[in-house]
């Protein structure tokens, strides 16, 4: 290691007195609204039956009168779009490889 006779430690932020600074800012008794800003990449996403909450329990009995309800018709609708959605993809896939091959034999010629 070089000795370096200017260090002076580690780097910390320099702090601000801020007389306005609450601690307790967060603490909300009703709140009336939630935002998110989310980036999806696959269209169809859906996004419900949102928890806020600092119990644990609650969660789990939210999600099982929730979520468990949904979880299975939502499994089978997978099920049945990427069903539909394989025969398109193997279609195209098919058009594909006929191409390619008509593409390789016009220029063997």
């Amino acid at each position: 290691m070089i000795p370096n006779p200017e260090y002076k430690g580690e780097w910390k932020p320099k702090q601000l007195d801020n007389p306005e600074y609450d601690a307790e800012v967060y603490a909300f008794d009703d709140i009336g609204a939630v935002g998110f800003e989310l980036w999806v990449v696959n269209s169809g996403s859906i996004f419900d039956n949102i928890f806020v909450g600092n119990s644990l329990d609650e969660a789990k009995a939210f999600a099982a009168e929730t979520f468990e309800i949904t979880k299975k018709g939502e499994k089978d609708a997978k099920a049945a779009f990427d069903e539909a959605n394989k025969e398109t993809e193997e279609e195209t896939e098919e058009e594909t490889v006929e191409v390619e091959i008509g593409e390789t034999e016009e220029k063997e010629l």
